[in-house]
């Protein structure tokens, strides 16, 4: 027999939140497809949409967490291992989708559903790596080259206009 509070509703001695929660992977470290080692921090949002299946699939709701994170980390790792990793570093919105399209038919079995796109909310190098470091790097001078040409490129133009001017 199903009780409820107003946050949680009580099913089979488990108490699981009737709104929305979520979960977060911190830290959790991934790889790209050529194997090169980063740290991500991902946020997903989720909704018990059938407390019957939840209650029969698991004994409570920390439990239904931890299948979750496992589910969620098992879509994180097959999807980033398949992608370079500039890819995903300018595709986080295309892997929030990816991510939540790779979940969306295991959730069911647990009587749950996403409330929107899981988030890839950082990436960022891990701990001995410097490779997003130098990826940065390589764009902040590639930037600065940019602009340096098209100074040096403005300041010969109005060089040879002042020259022109005098004749």
């Amino acid at each position: 027999m199903a009780r409820s509070t107003a946050n949680h509703r009580y099913y089979k001695n488990c108490f699981a939140p009737v709104s929305v929660f979520d979960l977060d992977l911190s830290g959790y470290e991934a790889y790209d497809k050529g194997r090169l080692p980063f740290v991500i921090d991902v946020k997903a949002f989720f909704r018990i949409t059938s407390s019957d299946v939840a209650a029969q699939r698991v004994a409570s709701f920390e439990e239904l967490h931890g299948q979750l994170q496992a589910v969620v980390q098992g879509a994180v790792r097959t999807i980033l291992a398949s992608n370079e990793i500039e890819e995903i570093m300018q595709g986080r919105s295309k892997f929030g989708e990816e991510f939540t399209k790779e979940v969306s038919g295991q959730l069911s079995n647990w009587g749950v559903s996403t409330v929107k796109n899981i988030e890839l909310m950082d990436i960022r190098d891990h701990k001995d790596s410097y490779v997003i470091k130098n990826i940065m790097e390589k764009k902040k001078s590639h930037i600065e080259m940019e602009s340096r040409t098209e100074v040096a490129k403005n300041m010969q133009a109005a060089q040879i206009a002042e020259i022109e001017a005098r004749n």
